[in-house]
């Protein structure tokens, strides 16, 4: 007998918005995206232009159909875990990459689950990369790779398209090498009440 213990779970779903709406909130990004670029100043050593730390995206009404959508979808994920209490976005931000633009490889602290929307992509956009949390363990040689000893998952920045994971997993976003590659990322809390 095997138990199985510990599993990574990642919810995918494509076509979240219609077309119109995700137009409307790719124009609403170009329109807030006169943000200062992100320095190392701040504790990162990408470039990326975002509004993390500028401009809390939660607040901006312009938004919240997307935020509801978000909720919605990160609420059925929890429960999932059998989460107790409802998880509220307290904290969402958009990303606009450019060509050579990366962001280097952190967790979310402070929140129960993340959730990255992919706005604008194409065919040669950077992939969103979750590591295994289990890869710096002292590894073996095996034939081939399978879910028990995967290092990263890549998944494809295809536009309409969300992810929701454990806040506490590592990911990435290696270099661009697309002029344009926009996302919004969220963070989620349990509201006790």
């Amino acid at each position: 007998m095997i138990d199985s213990w510990f599993p990574t779970n990642i919810m995918i779903i494509d076509n979240l918005m219609t077309d119109d709406q995700n137009k409307f909130i790719y124009q609403h990004i170009k329109k807030l995206q006169n943000m200062e670029k992100t320095s190392s100043d701040n504790g990162w050593l990408s470039d990326v232009q975002t509004s993390y730390n500028k401009y809390n995206c939660v607040l901006d009404k312009s938004l919240k159909t997307l935020h509801n959508k978000v909720t919605q979808c990160v609420n059925k994920f929890a429960d999932t875990f059998n989460a107790k209490f409802k998880m509220v976005c307290k904290y969402s931000w958009f990303n606009c990459y450019s060509n050579n633009d990366y962001q280097e490889t952190h967790t979310h602290p402070n929140s129960h689950f993340s959730a990255v929307y992919f706005v604008k992509s194409d065919k040669k956009s950077s992939p969103f990369v979750l590591m295994n949390m289990k890869a710096n363990a002292f590894r073996f040689a095996t034939t081939e790779v399978n879910s028990n000893t995967f290092e990263y998952a890549n998944y494809e920045p295809l536009d309409n398209r969300l992810l929701i994971f454990e806040s506490y997993i590592r990911h990435q976003v290696p270099k661009n090498k697309t002029n344009e590659r926009i996302t919004m990322s969220f963070n989620y809390l349990q509201e006790k009440k």
